[in-house]
């Protein structure tokens, strides 16, 4: 009797532990769709390609694999060009965002594209072994230089207001 009331107990605990895995698991998902509509109003500057803008992208990580991949939906138009390359000089008399303009490529490019760049960055991101993890991102190499040299909003403003916004997302786990 004593071994079924342990296997009992063990299968009891496994099960309730997969229900709060799976409740914790909906209210990331549930945080990262909220965060991804949240840099649509936090970002500052104004899209030449519109790779950026349509490259924001998460994921929620279960024991170290990616479980839920999240693109942005604020931005509905493809982007009109391919990243601008380090050192090349373009002007696009219809840009993403704003006037007609030249930018000069500052910073190395990976990626044409920037959410193919945002999808193998969520695939090769090294979540914790245990437990889980969110991670939000963008696939544009120049998403830093936005933001240091430019001194523009890309994401941060959005990672200081995410404990805030998962807080709200959290469920309650009914008995």
């Amino acid at each position: 009797m004593t071994h079924d009331n342990a296997k009992t107990l063990e299968n009891g605990f496994a099960k309730g532990y997969r229900m709060i895995e799976d409740i914790l698991f909906n209210s990331l998902a549930n945080s990262l769709d909220a965060l991804l509509i949240r840099v649509a109003t936090n970002r500052q500057f104004v899209g030449f390609t519109g790779n950026t803008q349509t490259s924001y992208a998460g994921g929620v990580y279960v024991n170290g694999r990616l479980e839920h991949v999240a693109v942005q939906r604020n931005w509905n138009s493809k982007p009109v060009r391919m990243k601008v390359r380090k050192g090349s000089v373009v002007y696009l008399t219809h840009p993403y965002e704003g006037s007609p303009r030249a930018v000069k490529g500052q910073v190395d490019i990976e990626e044409d594209d920037g959410l193919t760049l945002s999808l193998k960055q969520l695939e090769e991101y090294k979540a914790p072994k245990r437990g889980l993890a969110i991670m939000i991102t963008t696939g544009t190499e120049y998403s830093v230089y936005i933001e240091s040299v430019m001194s523009l909003d890309v994401l941060t403003n959005t990672y200081k207001e995410a404990a805030t916004i998962i807080n709200r997302n959290w469920k309650k786990i009914d008995a």
